[in-house]
């Protein structure tokens, strides 16, 4: 999964606050309605996340992901995502296949209250470490790529483009003006932003439902200075989850034209998630349950760092000494030539 430094370090900051202003699954429609305001717009969506999180961080099930042309049988990325979670601990673990690489890949996000750990697997099926954090930030942020991935409610992914993809968290992202409009005989917001991210400049608006707290239902965005076509997205949700938004499937539809495709690319994400009524046990998310020696997850990555450095010393002071040696023995045997 896919940088996103901006969006996360403004996400660990909200998840450090206490519910704001308004208790969104019980706020009345009429209330809803003197909503007129970006500013306010935002800490109501903000409050409507924090309330999301209490389902979000024990969704367990799985997600496919898919990156394709319309109206042809190409396929540029499938992806099958498992994530469980306990309400304290989680990993997601993803099976990914690229066009044009030779196999797939694999990879996995653990997190638990004592550090988390970003996996790969080698060729031999074994599971390795590849990053590791133990501070309590750290973690924290792992708990919200996880949870954040499991609620698109809340933010755009148009495509493979998730590091500056539009969030109400996001620094980069300037809510320009709101107003009540309907679709499909709902009653929903209209917000239009301004993404002025330096990578990935965008104008596009959101339709937000107050009857699902406040989720994003439907999407369109344009690169700055475009007008052209939109990239389009709508979000249909599990309306069994009540009162949180849990996506069921996102689709995302945009304009291409280049050497490859010249039409329309589409990425499609489908989601299946349930609660289950036993939680996970926490030794489920331990690097023992991957194959991996359960005390590294406790060895602070500054201690790794520290012995990988004193063995680059050792080995290059090792050559050193040698190469000092090798000259005096040089020296020593020219001497012995020359009395000789």
């Amino acid at each position: 999964m896919a940088s996103a430094s901006t969006p996360k370090s403004a996400l660990c900051i909200g998840l450090a606050t206490t519910i704001a202003v308004l208790v969104v699954d019980s706020l009345p429609a009429q209330d809803a309605q003197a909503i007129k305001s970006p500013e306010v717009l935002a800490r109501t969506i903000r409050s409507a996340m924090e309330e999301y999180l209490r389902v979000g961080t024990r969704l367990c099930g799985t997600v496919r992901e898919r990156l394709g042309a319309e109206g042809t049988d190409k396929l540029w990325v499938d992806a099958t995502i498992q994530i469980k979670q306990n309400g304290r601990h989680g990993y997601m673990i993803e099976r990914r296949w690229d066009r044009g690489l030779s196999g797939p890949t694999w990879k996995a996000l653990l997190y638990g209250p004592r550090g988390s750990a970003l996996l790969g697997k080698a060729t031999d099926g074994r599971w390795y470490v590849s990053e590791y954090a133990a501070g309590v930030s750290e973690v924290r942020e792992s708990c919200w790529i996880l949870s954040h991935y499991t609620a698109r409610a809340y933010f755009i992914k148009p495509g493979p483009d998730w590091s500056v993809a539009f969030s109400w968290w996001s620094d980069s992202v300037e809510i320009q003006s709101i107003e009540w409009t309907g679709l499909e005989d709902a009653s929903l917001l209209k917000a239009e932003y301004k993404i002025n991210h330096p990578l990935r400049r965008r104008v596009g608006s959101v339709w937000v439902d107050p009857e699902r707290m406040w989720a994003i239902v439907k999407g369109e965005e344009w690169r700055e200075g475009d007008t052209g076509e939109p990239a389009m997205l709508t979000i249909e949700y599990d309306e069994t989850f009540r009162p949180a938004p849990v996506p069921k499937l996102v689709h995302m539809r945009w304009r291409v034209k280049n050497e490859e495709l010249d039409g329309y690319a589409w990425w499609r994400s489908e989601f299946e998630f349930r609660i289950p009524e036993q939680p996970p046990s926490d030794e489920e998310f331990t690097l023992a349950a991957f194959g991996i020696d359960h005390a590294r997850i406790h060895q602070p990555p500054a201690d790794r760092g520290r012995w990988l450095w004193l063995g680059i010393l050792a080995t290059a002071l090792s050559a050193v000494l040698w190469w000092l040696r090798y000259r005096l023995v040089q020296r020593r045997q020219a001497c012995n030539e020359q009395q000789g």
